[in-house]
């Protein structure tokens, strides 16, 4: 099971950091990339892992791409 969240990304304004930040977030373990467009990301992040540490490791990922993350809130769950 996951849970579907939708970030929202500030400094972005291309494909160019589309295509970087889709590679941060694809490599943090058990994040799925469900999309990406400038200025929001849709993610499904599985069920075990815990909230709050996924959230600084968000974090984390969006800064190193270059970028600002306000805004992550669940939209939906998935089986």
């Amino acid at each position: 099971m996951s849970t579907v969240y939708e970030l929202h990304i500030h400094g972005m304004s291309c494909k160019h950091c589309v295509q970087v930040l889709t590679q941060e977030l694809n490599a943090i373990s058990g994040v799925e990339v469900l999309s990406v467009d400038i200025g929001i990301a849709r993610i499904a992040v599985d069920d075990t892992l815990r909230a709050h540490s996924m959230t600084d490791v968000l974090h984390q990922a969006v800064s190193e791409a270059g970028f600002t993350m306000t805004l992550f809130h669940e939209c939906q769950r998935q089986a």
